[in-house]
């Protein structure tokens, strides 16, 4: 099935452009496909149990790369207690502070880190932005983005298998959002660990980019692999 305003369900090819690449809508537009797929796969999760009644249990891993690993963080929160895994290749669990650096804000005029500027309120951004910024980002969007990064960093599952993948190099989804997101997530999670919790693991290639390495295809088959072993 493809993700929203991709391949055959493509509306708007320049939907699917940055505001560098001349997308004005560029934040909408993304989070938008983000949460509709969300909205797609959660459908999907619901009713696959009634179109196969055959089966007794169901194993649903989510992987996905690039927008899909966007939209795989905003799964655990979207159907709690439906994943048995997730793995995310090149994706980011804070769309908050991935946006509002592509949008050109300073984070050290804020006091807050690059990756952690879903910390700053509306209010606090508003101070810094110009019109063209004020107008790409609105509070309406922001705030439900931020929510949506709350509920990631908050209600991520800590009892399920989590494998993250990113390029060293990448310029469009930076892996220091990844890392800083595992960081403080952990030292959330470590206070109150129990024996059913499962350590992430996180992965970050050498000399690469944007993209889903063979090295990452080979290393997620064995990961899905030693979870189903007999």
């Amino acid at each position: 099935m493809n993700m929203r305003n991709h391949g055959d369900r493509q509306v708007s090819k320049e939907a699917n452009l940055t505001w560098s690449g001349g997308n004005e809508n560029h934040a909408v537009d993304l989070i938008s496909m983000i949460s509709g797929a969300t909205q797609d796969f959660k459908l999907v999760l619901d009713f696959l149990p009634a179109y196969f009644p055959q089966f007794n249990r169901m194993h649903n891993i989510m992987l996905g790369v690039s927008l899909g690993a966007h939209t795989a963080w905003r799964m655990a929160s979207a159907a709690p207690g439906q994943f048995d895994a997730f793995a995310m290749v090149v994706g980011c669990p804070n769309l908050t502070s991935l946006l509002l650096e592509r949008l050109g804000i300073d984070a050290s005029a804020l006091g807050v880190k690059r990756e952690e500027l879903e910390i700053a309120s509306y209010e606090q951004l508003e101070k810094l932005m110009d019109e063209s910024q004020r107008r790409r980002w609105p509070r309406a969007l922001a705030e439900f983005v931020r929510e949506g990064d709350r509920k990631t960093y908050e209600e991520f599952p800590s009892n399920v298998p989590l494998f993250m993948c990113n390029g060293e190099y990448d310029k469009l989804v930076p892996a220091r959002y990844t890392t800083s997101w595992l960081e403080r997530r952990s030292a959330m999670v470590n206070g109150g660990m129990t024996s059913k919790d499962i350590k992430p693991r996180l992965f970050i290639q050498e000399n690469t980019g944007h993209s889903c390495t063979k090295e990452m295809v080979a290393m997620l088959a064995d990961w899905l692999g030693d979870m189903y072993k007999l």
